[in-house]
């Protein structure tokens, strides 16, 4: 059984694309399509990928919107059930293509030390990476402060793809409801490392594709609020600990 993968959909009938969940599928990703709450096409869409592909495309139907932090959360306790090796989320945009995603969990294979990988958006050349230059900026600043509050070198918390291979430190980190709707990711890095998972064990791996797609939930204003809910997460992470 290949690695679990929680996709997040909010009204994402029509950027949902079949060609790159297909892929993941024929590499034997196992998807986890949560709808949450969609007024669109999402849910039927997400029906007829369960019917083609029954035994790797599950559907979870949340009634009202939860936002994204929550759909994941639900997505990788539900994985959870499967007892899998490595759980890991992607954004339904496919701002990270089906083809680096798996590239992705590659790399966390041929590393056996490493626990948490997470896709990097780095600008550099031989890179394809694309996005408007605004949103660069504050993302930048928004991954200085949070670098700093969670004290570790981190280049890009908000990446839309993440791999965990499963341990204790990620039960108990998505167990609990996250503060943060927006900033989840530094909120869920901050669990881990709080629950025992070592720093050294977190790699950081520069995508060589990204591509910033139109319509898409996290826009300026979002980010903004992200950088606000900074404060909630750090007085979150003082108390949450292994227990």
């Amino acid at each position: 059984m290949g690695p679990w993968l929680i996709i997040p959909c909010f009204n994402e009938a029509e950027r949902l694309s079949k060609r790159e969940l297909a892929q993941l599928l024929t590499h034997s990703f196992q998807l986890i399509l949560v709808d949450d709450g969609s007024k669109d096409a999402s849910w039927a869409l997400i029906n007829q990928l369960e019917k083609q592909y029954p035994e790797q495309v599950y559907g979870i139907r949340l009634e009202h919107n939860q936002g994204k932090a929550e759909a994941i959360r639900i997505g990788i306790n539900y994985a959870l059930g499967f007892s899998p090796e490595v759980i890991g989320y992607l954004d339904a945009d496919f701002a990270v293509p089906a083809s680096e995603m798996i590239r992705l969990y590659e790399t966390l294979q041929s590393r056996s030390d490493i626990q948490v990988l997470l896709g990097s958006r780095w600008l550099r050349l031989g890179a394809e990476i694309k996005r408007s230059a605004i949103r660069h900026y504050i993302s930048r600043i928004f991954a200085t402060f949070a670098s700093r509050l969670l004290r570790i070198p981190v280049y890009d918390t908000q990446c839309g793809a993440k791999l965990f291979r499963v341990s204790d430190s990620l039960r108990i980190a998505i167990d609990q409801p996250f503060v943060s709707r927006w900033a989840f990711d530094v909120e869920l890095i901050g669990r881990l490392l709080n629950c025992g998972c070592p720093l050294e064990c977190f790699l950081e791996v520069p995508l060589n594709i990204w591509t910033e797609k139109s319509g898409s939930k996290m826009g300026v204003s979002a980010m903004t609020r992200s950088s606000i809910e900074l404060i909630s997460i750090g007085q979150s992470l003082k108390t949450f600990r292994l227990k």
